[in-house]
């Protein structure tokens, strides 16, 4: 099943709803008040037409989950966690890129998608200019 059509199934579960609508009516009711904490994300950037864009992004996507439950069997152990704790800390790291990575590679502009990381770090390597494009 891809991504599309996982997401399109998805339905949250009732308290979820309950407590999505609640926060709704919080932010609205404080709106007009004060400036929020956070910038409201960018607008997600619309869907790669190419099949093999979107083909590498599900690969992308299910390496990340592969990467995740091995990470979570891990952490399940309390030695290892206390012997391998920043390697765990890498795994999860890795597993943050990928996301991101497949993200950019499903959408249709690659640079809006990667402006859109919220990983920092990823984010200025990704969209740093290159020696070349400066130098001419």
């Amino acid at each position: 099943m891809s991504l599309e059509a996982a997401s399109r199934e998805y339905s949250p579960p009732e308290h979820q709803v309950r407590v999505d609508s609640l926060q709704a009516a919080i932010r609205a009711e404080g709106a007009g008040r004060r400036p929020g904490l956070f910038r409201p994300a960018p607008a997600r950037p619309a869907r790669s037409e190419r099949e093999i864009d979107l083909r590498v992004a599900e690969e992308v996507e299910l390496a990340a989950r592969h990467l995740e439950q091995v990470g979570d069997a891990l952490v399940s152990d309390p030695a290892f966690l206390h012997r391998h704790g920043a390697t765990l800390q890498a795994l999860d790291l890795i597993n943050q890129n990928l996301r991101h990575l497949a993200s950019i590679v499903g959408a249709a502009d690659k640079e809006a998608a990667a402006e859109r990381v919220s990983f920092e770090e990823l984010r200025r390597r990704l969209t740093r200019k290159s020696i070349r494009a400066i130098g001419g």
